[in-house]
């Protein structure tokens, strides 16, 4: 394993990762799924099946510099 690899888990369940898009020691960009067969739209509650939209979120690790 090369020393910049992910040595831990996320603990992310029920989401696969699908694509690394930038893998840096000071940035990792990732895309992922939803393994959910039904979820629910975060604006109006609804049920939905399928796919109507994609969302990019940014996350910071609360942890760098430290």
């Amino acid at each position: 394993m090369s020393p910049d690899s992910m040595r831990i888990r996320l603990h992310l369940f029920r989401i696969r990762v699908v694509e690394v898009v930038v893998d840096l020691p000071e940035r990792l960009e990732v895309v992922i799924r939803d393994l959910r067969s039904v979820v629910r739209c975060p604006w109006c509650g609804f049920k939905a099946s399928k796919v109507h939209d994609v969302m990019s979120r940014g996350i910071v690790d609360g942890c760098r510099g430290a």
